[in-house]
């Protein structure tokens, strides 16, 4: 069977990216990497075609000159790697869009467009949190335009239970063309944690590190185990991409005295995150919007227990119960209790840290997202166009 040519659209972190390049990026990353090593390389002939950019993150998505220039730039350049496919007799066959909601989604559908005027077929992989909200509050034009763009994918990749429905019931695709693939991790860089010197409980921030991703309550459930005296610490990591939730924590952290037992720091680069896990005892995400966090995925690999809240794709991840706990979003008294709990049991930690390890390398590695990708690739590929 020959190989499939496909191009994959997405941005791409490097080695030496910040964390907070996000999970799109470094999925992407590990993908393009997978896709190109020896075990796949007769199944995929890949072509890259980077929508990335060095922008400021919080001005990515205005509506501006300077962005719609970058659209048109990048318009133009599939246009003419899919000419050149065909005018060499490597016809692209498959293009992968990765795409969130609002803005994103609007600037991918010309993508896509674009993609099935030139006979190529699309499967779409949607990112991000919120996206079952942004589907359902289509009106009008928009949801009929949304409507005619999702039946052009010839498959829609999905990361959790919730997007699925949502792209079923709001979009009316046939579930047939609708598959769950994990993101994977790299479990050959991220590996079982060493014992860390103390109970440190890591946290990996980003873009909405207080409002959207909980820091706070974290905080506040590492008060009530001081207060029971516990020798706990927090890692925060990540700051350096909202200035304002790094003030935010650090005036918390003053006005309830927890400064000498919370350490708060800035972008790390990516190829010293496995070492931020291993100085770890516990991962805890006590989210209130989320998607499928990468981070969630590399604490995993890492072999850390895992205290999370219980949306969108995290029970997806999370073996309640085998290797971790969830919670409900803003339930401080729950997180304290579970984070007690791991802090006076090192043996269970241990356990829930390599049950998790053995899921990650099993169901969440990057050959096996490679792998399912590959299975959808060749459905269309050998099936009829849509």
């Amino acid at each position: 069977m020959s190989a499939i040519r496909l191009l994959l659209i997405g941005p791409r972190s490097t080695s030496d990216a910040s964390h907070r390049a996000g999970g799109i990026e470094t999925g992407i990353g590990d993908l393009l990497r997978q896709f190109g090593s020896s075990e796949h390389a007769d199944a995929v002939a890949l072509t890259h075609l980077s929508n990335g950019t060095s922008r400021d993150p919080t001005k990515r998505g205005r509506v501006d000159v300077l962005n719609l220039a970058l659209a048109l730039r990048l318009y133009l350049r599939l246009v003419l790697l899919l000419l050149r496919g065909i005018v060499t007799g490597r016809r692209i066959a498959v293009c992968q869009v990765h795409t969130s909601g609002d803005i994103s989604f609007l600037k991918d559908s010309v993508l896509v467009l674009i993609a099935r005027v030139f006979g190529a077929q699309v499967v779409v992989s949607i990112h991000g949190y919120g996206f079952e909200g942004y589907l359902a509050g289509l009106r009008g034009p928009m949801r009929r335009y949304a409507r005619f763009i999702f039946a052009r994918f010839g498959g829609v990749r999905v990361l959790a239970g919730s997007v699925a429905e949502a792209v079923r019931d709001e979009m009316g695709v046939d579930p047939a063309r609708i598959h769950y693939v994990q993101n994977g991790v790299d479990t050959e860089r991220f590996t079982t944690a060493s014992a860390s010197d103390g109970f440190v409980v890591l946290f990996v921030g980003g873009f909405g590190t207080v409002k959207r991703k909980g820091a706070l309550d974290l905080l506040a459930g590492l008060r009530v185990l001081l207060d029971g005296g516990a020798a706990a610490r927090v890692r925060i990591v990540g700051t350096d991409a909202e200035p304002e939730a790094r003030e935010a924590i650090e005036a918390y952290c003053r006005e309830h005295g927890l400064g000498d037992a919370v350490d708060v720091e800035g972008g790390v680069e990516h190829r010293l995150m496995p070492d931020v896990y291993g100085a770890a005892a516990v991962y805890c995400l006590p989210s209130y919007r989320e998607g499928a966090p990468h981070s969630v995925l590399e604490a995993m690999a890492a072999g850390l227990p895992v205290v999370a809240t219980r949306i969108s794709g995290l029970p997806h991840l999370i073996e309640e119960g085998e290797g971790g706990f969830l919670i409900e979003p803003g339930d401080v008294p729950a997180l304290a209790e579970h984070l007690q709990t791991l802090y006076d049991d090192p043996e269970l930690r241990k356990a829930m840290g390599l049950f998790n390890r053995r899921r990650a390398v099993e169901r969440f590695s990057v050959k096996a997202q490679a792998d399912a990708l590959i299975d959808i690739y060749r459905s269309l590929v050998q099936g009829p166009a849509r």
